[in-house]
């Protein structure tokens, strides 16, 4: 279902008054969400060449780089998605997720276009909820583990 196909638009407006202090600020889509579209502000500040404090949503961090390659790195977010799903045999229920987490790791650049990175970290105020339901399911708090490759094209 076409519906079902949601596809987040971010956009944003950046001010940069000097090589170390950066300003965003912006608006988020998400079409089909309950609150479908919501503010985004956020600062990159660069006190010294080698730390790094990235307070924009969705995963603000902070980054220490090591050499020219290694940096390690603290990160924590809050994320909320939602999905259609088929419940009860009713079609197009809003099922949301919601999810909090802190952590922290070593991210590597392999090369100027590839860079991948490994984090250890706490998830908390996980939760599952019905758009139709007063109630939410919890969902326990634990430790989580992320390997990441990313890709500059």
């Amino acid at each position: 279902n076409t519906s079902a196909f949601r596809i987040p638009v971010h956009s944003y407006f950046i001010y940069q008054p000097d090589e170390r202090l950066t300003w965003v600020g912006g608006v988020a889509v998400h079409s089909g969400f309950e609150q479908p579209v919501f503010p985004v502000f956020g600062v990159i500040y660069n006190p010294t060449p080698k730390l790094t404090l990235n307070l924009i949503p969705d995963r603000p961090a902070v980054t220490y780089q090591l050499n020219e390659r290694l940096a390690l790195f603290c990160a924590g977010g809050i994320s909320k998605r939602e999905f259609e799903v088929t419940k009860d045999g009713l079609k197009g229920v809003r099922l949301s997720y919601s999810q909090a987490f802190a952590g922290g790791g070593i991210k590597m650049d392999i090369n100027n276009a590839i860079s991948a990175s490994v984090s250890s970290g706490y998830m908390f105020k996980n939760y599952l909820q019905y758009g139709d339901s007063l109630g939410k399911v919890n969902i326990k708090n634990g430790q989580y583990c992320e390997f990441k490759i990313e890709a500059k094209l």
